[in-house]
């Protein structure tokens, strides 16, 4: 059984991280998988603990590093580790938060020198965005850094790296209702640019998913409007502003969740969970660039 997975290309294959249950207990667990699909060697446990969710990584040209949430402390925190292509580990895993406030939904990215490794957590009162830097060695750098400063709750955000700049993407409500936002930073977690509100719509929007290739951000969301709930897609300029209106990937009339994006030359691929055909199943849909 297995649950709360993530896909990394590494040089040579795949890395995939995933809440497993093949020791018989619950722990987040590793494979290396050659790029037609063989599983290489054998699943190797990560986290030591049943109870995560929520599995994000990064690789950075010689190893992956995966962060979760965990509640192995009585409610949820943010753990990190880093990991050779066979599931070696590098460092002993890293407990970012520890504050007995929640701090969860994780999103990771390599800046060329760290990870980035961002989260939701209500130890302001309200939810903001937090940022922690990892080495490639899996040695904390620094303190945590708080991204947002909103009354609203700043929720689930989203990373990428464009090769200069972590572009993050979150739902927030400051606005009297949840719409996408977005910001970039430097490599530092430094602010480059103010917030900048992505959707405009009267309906919901949430659940962001963040991407950057061929010179622009890919953004994938959920989006509830005129009875509906469905996933959209648009292409943002470097500096983030979106090519145009965003583009409904998923016509179903059921909801859509547990969405990802993916560049490739052929243009942004989406996929995600639905039970438009009465039972759940994986959907995919290849957006234009210019989307």
């Amino acid at each position: 059984i297995g649950c709360d997975r993530t896909v990394r290309r590494d040089g040579s294959g795949f890395g995939v991280a995933w809440q497993g249950y093949s020791s018989g207990v619950g722990d987040l667990e590793y494979a290396f998988v050659s790029p037609t699909g063989a599983l290489l060697g054998t699943h190797v446990p990560i986290s030591g603990h049943g109870s995560i969710s929520w599995v994000e990584g990064s690789w950075t040209g010689s190893v992956l590093g995966f962060a979760w949430q965990d509640s192995r402390s009585g409610n949820w925190d943010v753990y990190f580790s880093v990991v050779a292509p066979d599931g070696t580990p590098i460092a002993t895993a890293l407990q970012l938060t520890s504050l007995g406030t929640i701090s969860m939904a994780p999103s990771v990215v390599w800046t060329g020198t760290a990870f980035g490794v961002f989260w939701e957590d209500n130890r302001d009162a309200n939810y903001e965005i937090y940022l922690a830097l990892v080495s490639g060695a899996g040695a904390r750098i620094g303190s945590d850094l708080r991204i947002t400063s909103q009354s609203a709750a700043s929720r689930l955000p989203s990373v990428a790296w464009t090769g200069s700049e972590i572009g993050v993407a979150w739902q927030e409500a400051r606005d009297g209702n949840l719409e996408i936002y977005f910001a970039r930073l430097d490599g530092t977690g430094a602010r480059v640019t103010s917030d900048t509100r992505i959707t405009t719509t009267t309906g919901t929007s949430e659940m962001p998913l963040l991407g950057w290739g061929s010179g622009a951000f890919g953004l994938a969301w959920r989006e509830t409007a005129a009875g509906y709930i469905n996933m959209q897609f648009a292409s943002l300029d470097p500096p983030g502003v979106p090519f145009g209106p965003g583009v409904i990937v998923s016509p179903g009339t059921t909801v859509p969740s547990e969405a990802d994006i993916a560049w490739s030359p052929s243009g942004w691929a989406v996929v995600w969970f639905e039970d438009r055909f009465s039972n759940r199943e994986i959907l995919f849909e290849l957006a234009s660039p210019c989307d």
